[in-house]
C-alpha cells in the first residue's frame, strides 16, 4: 500500500508545508524527530571508538602541527579537571576543534582525539620516558607485536603475557607495568 502524504499547513504564517504520512499524529512525529536525535547522538560516540585516533591526527593534523600526536600533547596541550585544555589559554580541546581555524573536524574525529590524548596525559607520556630509547612508537610496537586475547594483552607470536613479562623487562618499576600495559592494550582497542 504506498504512503499518502498531505499538506499540514494550518498555520497560515508557515511558509514550509510539513509532510507526514497520512494518518500519522503530530505526537509520533515528534517521538520520531527524538529518536533519530538520540541515533545520530549515539552513532557518533561508536563512530569515534571505532575511529583510529594516530590516523585521524596524521590525516587531519600533522600536516601542520607536530607529526606525532604525543608531541603535540607534551608541548601544546594539559589536563585539567579530567578535560584535555590548550596550555596557553585554558580553552577545552573540544571547543577549540570546533572553531578551528583550518577545518574542522567531525564530532566524531574531535571526540577520538580528545579521547586519545586525554590517556596520552593521564600516563604522564612514561612510554617516551621509559621505552622509546629502545623501542618505536608504541602504536607501531603494540600493533605488530602484540595482540588482546579474552580481553588479556599477550605476544602475539609468543602468547606470553605481556604484563608478567613486563615486571622482568627494561626500567619499569612495579607502580608503571599496570600503566604501560594498559596504554598498550589501548593502541589495540581502536
Amino acid at each position: 500500500m504506498p504512503v499518502t502524504y498531505i499538506a499540514n499547513s494550518i498555520r497560515p504564517r508557515s511558509t514550509v508545508a510539513t509532510l507526514r504520512p497520512r494518518g500519522t499524529s503530530v505526537h509520533t512525529m515528534r517521538t520520531l524527530l527524538v529518536l533519530c536525535a538520540v541515533i545520530a547522538a549515539t552513532s557518533t560516540a561508536t563512530v569515534a571508538e571505532s575511529l583510529d585516533p594516530h590516523a585521524v591526527y596524521e590525516q587531519r593534523c600533522a600536516a601542520c602541527h607536530l607529526p606525532h600526536a604525543r608531541e603535540l600533547a607534551e608541548s601544546a596541550l594539559d589536563r585539567r579537571d579530567g578535560k584535555v585544555v590548550l596550555k596557553g589559554s585554558g580553552q577545552s580541546l573540544r571547543q577549540f576543534l570546533a572553531h578551528h581555524p583550518r577545518r574542522a573536524p567531525t564530532p566524531a574525529e574531535a571526540e577520538a582525539l580528545d579521547r586519545h590524548f586525554n590517556a596520552m596525559l593521564q600516563t604522564g607520556f612514561l612510554y617516551h620516558q621509559k621505552c622509546s630509547t629502545c623501542h618505536d612508537r608504541a602504536v607501531v610496537v603494540a600493533r605488530l607485536f602484540l595482540t588482546l586475547r579474552d580481553g588479556q594483552l599477550v605476544g602475539r607470536y609468543t602468547g606470553r603475557d605481556i604484563a608478567t613479562f613486563l615486571e622482568g623487562h627494561g626500567r619499569l618499576d612495579a607502580n608503571e607495568v599496570p600503566v604501560i600495559a594498559e596504554m598498550l592494550a589501548r593502541q589495540l582497542r581502536r
